[in-house]
């Protein structure tokens, strides 16, 4: 019963003290060129009363102050871009080694990446990606089984588009 108390009250100080930090951090950065135009776009791209909308919003511009809060311009931001980007993303930093290490084991000679969820590999030893290709026709994009690449290590994650 204690811990369970410990885990919702614990739960409950993590997300005020969450909170708190993120309206000091877009205070800070009130005056920020990058916060100003954030704000502006999506009022601009999102008018309206969708309360989703306006939550998403709220969350975006924390992580632009965030951002800004860090002094990233120039070189530095688009160099932290990218691997934020690829974080978010689930993506591997750098090429996958096909190590023993790097694979989660999904039973039936079926293994998975660890480092990539997107890469498998079969009984055979053989890797692959599937999302190696990525259709795309006028509904919009989609996999199939035709999207599987098989690959060879060290490996960089990669989609073609191909126009069907």
């Amino acid at each position: 019963m204690l811990s369970r108390l410990n885990w919702r009250y614990g739960w409950r100080i993590n997300e005020l003290a969450a909170r708190l930090g993120r309206r000091l951090i877009r205070w800070s950065q009130r005056d920020c060129n990058s916060l100003l135009h954030a704000r502006d776009e999506w009022a601009l791209s999102f008018p309206g009363d969708c309360e989703m909308q306006r939550q998403m919003g709220e969350h975006v511009l924390d992580m632009v102050a965030m951002f800004s809060a860090e002094g990233h311009s120039g070189g530095s931001a688009s160099y932290a871009l990218h691997y934020i980007n690829a974080a978010l993303r689930f993506e591997p930093f750098s090429p996958l080694t096909g190590a023993d290490h790097e694979w989660n084991d999904l039973g039936g000679g079926r293994w998975q990446n660890r480092r990539c969820s997107r890469v498998f590999k079969d009984p055979d030893g053989r890797a692959y990606d599937i999302e190696g290709k990525v259709f795309e026709d006028a509904t919009g994009r989609y996999t199939s089984q035709d999207s599987r690449v098989y690959v060879t290590f060290p490996y960089v994650p990669h989609t073609e588009i191909v126009a069907v």
